[in-house]
């Protein structure tokens, strides 16, 4: 089969290692809550996976690389464990979407520094201390809720939606003036107006600094409707001394 779906049970491992070389898409789902003793790894070969969706499944091991999957282009992970043995490699990444996950950054970067075709970066409560992108074609940056991020860092002439709303504690972000990648963009490339939400997030002077003097950068329009009163009540309290962020 092209596209299959397994939802997870006793006999997920199993049903992994038997999926067909020429599966396109494929979606790991719970049954109906996250299940701890429901455990299974996904490092095998899958030539033709162009799409994956693992939502609310505990995998202790996720492999996603130029050996295991090489066509790999959509790509979203929700609830998988932190301290899940993760490798992400993935030079034909179009699409990548993370929420709930508080691992080892390094991975995440490791990832973007690979994904130069990258065009959508969504995430909802990825906690990582930084985060570097470099990708002409890369359009929407979604980090809501990334309370730990500190430092960013954009190579993304094409960026339209850079959505920051309820970051902590984001110090600093620099939007790169060159990069190699420059030297692939049209000659007559002009850079659109940059959406920014900031909505109840907690900005550093250098960070606040950079927003200012992008040329690109406008306010997101419908802020006050995505407004959280829970996310408005961290954004008062990681304000006061000695709490550190949230």
């Amino acid at each position: 089969k092209a596209s299959i779906t397994l939802v997870a049970g006793p006999q997920l491992q199993q049903q992994i290692d038997a999926l067909p070389a020429e599966v396109r898409v494929l979606s790991i789902v719970s049954a109906s809550f996250y299940d701890e003793t429901l455990v299974a790894r996904l490092d095998r070969s899958m030539p033709n996976l162009e799409t994956l969706q693992v939502v609310d499944v505990h995998l202790t091991e996720l492999e996603l690389s130029p050996a295991t999957t090489p066509k790999l282009s959509s790509v979203k992970l929700q609830n998988l464990p932190n301290d899940c043995d993760l490798f992400l490699e993935l030079p034909e990444l179009l699409d990548f979407s993370i929420h709930y996950w508080g691992g080892d950054g390094d991975v995440i970067n490791h990832m973007l520094s690979r994904a130069t075709k990258l065009r959508v970066f969504d995430s909802y409560k990825l906690w990582v201390d930084s985060l570097s992108f470099a990708s002409n074609d890369l359009e929407v940056v979604d980090l809501h809720r990334s309370d730990s991020l500190d430092a960013l860092t954009l190579w993304a002439p094409n960026l339209r939606s850079l959505n920051l709303q309820a970051c902590y504690g984001l110090d600093d972000i620099n939007f790169l003036d060159t990069h190699p990648l420059k030297a692939a963009l049209p000659r007559t490339h002009t850079p659109p107006p940059l959406e920014v939400n900031t909505l109840n997030s907690n900005l550093g002077t250098r960070a606040k600094r950079a927003l200012k003097r992008n040329p690109r950068v406008v306010e997101a329009s419908g802020m006050e409707q995505s407004s959280n009163p829970c996310e408005s009540f961290f954004q008062q309290f990681s304000q006061m001394p000695g709490t550190g962020g949230v």
